[in-house]
């Protein structure tokens, strides 16, 4: 019997046993790639603790994704991080608060702020210093590039994920410690970041920035003009009983609210929203008063949109009939299921931006609602995209709202 003919070498490794078939147009060729059990290799070089934790759930890694994780020797790559902020209202003079979480690996510290800490911003009474610290483990990629730049880039998703969660965990321990001691101080509890607020080393004694760690925020505002319209109008009304409506000094302090504390800004406009068109339905409709005042009303936005009679009201555009703009009760709808959310204690992060979106709403209606109670003037204080809603007003005043 002849010997079987050798094997033939393909590109790419493949090989091709007797009798394949090596056309482009066919099956692929065999290719030799290893299939086997690969239990023995990650046991041999993920000698650590972490190994136990990986063997079980072998099912749902490769070799690769678990090389990814660790050295060339077998260690993890781990890398430490330290966020540091000063902060207002700590009242506990020389103490400093400590806690350790092993299972997330943070660290967290609060203590009074001493010169020693920074130059800048200077120091205020009061001021405390926290400090957070983390473990984490950074794929084989980005522990290479660190340490052979040395540097190392809040623009790496994974970095902005650690700083995140620092971050959150920073706040929620502050509140928690304000609310066991009865202490005293603003919804928001940072003052300021330091000049390196954010960075990283491999042993946690060789420290280095983060790069591209800014944190600073940006407020537009144009100053409101007083024209002779508004001469006029204070001239008339504030001889009488006028006062600005309840809802307008509510949203107010929502605004003050928005960035350091968006969950409590956003509680305080939907509150303002549903206060100041209660107070409008009551004032332009009297007969309606008792209910609004005596008995659970339906939903605000069911009442904007469906229920309240606008018809009724002798205010027109043109002839027309006006109706709440359709960007306002949209964001009033989602904003009403966000509050709940929050008073329920089901809201995760809410950011300024949410906030600020609200408040706009808000506004919006707040300025409608009193335009439909005659005051022309406040239709011209719709922001642009509430404007939309009104076609048939042909000119606008130009109008620019703060932003975040």
């Amino acid at each position: 019997m002849l010997p079987p003919p050798p094997l033939r070498l393909l590109p790419g490794g493949a090989i091709q046993f007797p009798g394949g078939f090596i056309s482009r147009c066919g099956p692929v060729p065999f290719t030799a790639h290893c299939y086997r059990d690969i239990t023995p290799i990650i046991w041999a070089e993920c000698k650590s603790q972490d190994a136990v934790a990986i063997k079980p759930a072998l099912a749902d890694y490769n070799l690769t994704e678990v090389r990814l994780m660790t050295t060339p020797g077998g260690q993890p790559n781990k890398m430490y991080f330290e966020l540091r902020y000063i902060t207002t209202d700590f009242d506990f003079k020389d103490k400093q608060i400590s806690v350790s979480g092993p299972e997330k690996k943070m660290t967290f510290l609060l203590r009074k702020r001493v010169p020693e800490d920074a130059p800048l911003p200077a120091i205020e009474a009061f001021d405390g210093l926290v400090t957070v610290t983390c473990e984490r483990e950074m794929t084989d990629r980005l522990h290479q590039e660190a340490a052979s730049s040395g540097r190392l880039s809040i623009k790496k998703e994974a970095v902005r994920r650690v700083h995140d969660e620092m971050f959150s965990h920073m706040l929620r321990t502050i509140r928690v410690i304000r609310w066991r001691a009865s202490s005293e101080g603003k919804p928001y509890p940072i003052r300021s970041t330091l000049d390196v607020g954010f960075r990283w080393s491999f042993d946690r004694s060789d420290w280095k920035p983060v790069e591209n760690y800014i944190s600073f925020r940006i407020s537009v505002h144009v100053r409101p003009k007083w024209s002779d319209e508004c001469d006029k109008f204070l001239v008339t009304e504030t001889p009488g009983e006028l006062d600005e409506p309840v809802g307008h000094e509510l949203l107010r302090e929502a605004w003050a609210n928005r960035a350091e504390n968006p969950r409590s800004s956003i509680v305080l406009a939907v509150a303002a929203a549903e206060v100041g068109f209660k107070q409008f339905a009551s004032k332009v409709l009297p007969d309606s008063a008792w209910i609004l005042e005596s008995v659970q009303s339906p939903p605000l936005v069911k009442m904007l949109k469906d229920l309240f009679p606008w018809s009724r009201l002798n205010v027109r555009i043109n002839g027309q009939n006006v109706t709440p703009p359709d960007s306002v009760t949209t964001t009033l709808e989602k904003a009403v299921h966000l509050r709940n959310d929050i008073v329920h204690g089901r809201a995760g992060n809410v950011n300024g931006k949410t906030a600020t979106s609200v408040w706009v709403a808000v506004r919006d209606l707040l300025y409608f609602l009193d335009f439909a109670q005659g005051h022309q003037w406040a239709l011209y204080h719709l922001s642009g995209e509430a404007r939309k809603h009104f076609p048939q007003v042909t000119s606008w005043p130009l109008r620019v709202y703060p932003l975040v």
